[in-house]
């Protein structure tokens, strides 16, 4: 976002300190190497906290298309969430579908998605404000806010709570990020190790039996298959014995 309109909004929302903080707190997360689930607590948390009278939050995740919660404040957001999903029709989904802010005043007003007005009224909730999670052209969910009384938002200035939901989706983007690429640099640090104690236990082979490495690695693999154990496991046992295995 450009300065410009970082300064109209911060105009906008200038009486608001709740919202400034949470605001704040949340831009420290995109610094910090948290893991993700750390920082989805710490968006719901400070959304609660911060954004209008918000009692109950959550955030709706895409899963290979799928919607699910996948963070909450309290398990009755995960409910309410829960019957929007299971009628495919509710403002997160919405949120989500048209990369707007979605916001219902009051569950009492005419509207649609009943099944979700019902859900949200049986557990005292009276207005809910959906805003989209997406950063670039990745959609990765909602962030659902829930208030127990009827126009818990409407003091909330709608670009100062979008801008807070670009900077919650660009710190979860970056940690789940972070998160993929230690999991790629532990599988290669494995399959390094692995490759290396084979290597090891071939070569014991080949000097046991006076063999080819071709034939070594074949026979390392036909007493893998036979025993039906892993190849790793069978080269750290010839590695710590130093004998062919049979």
């Amino acid at each position: 976002m450009r300065s410009g309109k970082l300064a109209i909004v911060a105009t906008k929302w200038h009486s608001d300190s709740s919202l400034r903080a949470a605001l704040h707190d949340l831009g420290t997360l995109l610094v910090r190497e948290e893991s993700l689930q750390t920082v989805l607590q710490r968006v719901v948390d400070l959304a609660r906290g911060g954004i209008g009278e918000c009692d109950l939050a959550s955030v709706t995740y895409l899963k290979d298309g799928q919607a699910e919660t996948i963070v909450s404040t309290d398990l009755l957001a995960e409910e309410i969430d829960q019957a929007q999903y299971d009628f495919d029709a509710g403002p997160c989904l919405e949120a989500i579908r048209r990369q707007e802010l979605v916001s219902v005043p009051s569950m009492t007003e005419p509207g649609e998605w009943t099944e979700f007005r019902n859900a949200a009224m049986a557990g005292g909730v009276r207005s809910s404000f959906s805003l989209p999670l997406a950063t670039g052209e990745v959609q990765l969910g909602a962030l659902n806010l829930y208030g127990r009384k009827d126009h818990a938002f409407n003091s909330v200035p709608p670009d100062a709570a979008l801008l807070f939901a670009e900077q919650a989706a660009t710190a979860v983007w970056a940690s789940r990020t972070l998160e993929r690429t230690r999991d790629v640099v532990a599988h290669l640090e494995t399959a390094l190790s692995t490759r290396e104690q084979i290597g090891i236990a071939v070569g014991i082979v080949m000097a046991n039996e006076k063999m080819s490495s071709e034939e070594a690695f074949a026979k390392l693999v036909q007493v893998s298959q036979h025993r039906n154990v892993k190849l790793r496991e069978i080269a750290m046992e010839v590695s710590a014995t130093g004998a062919t295995p049979n």
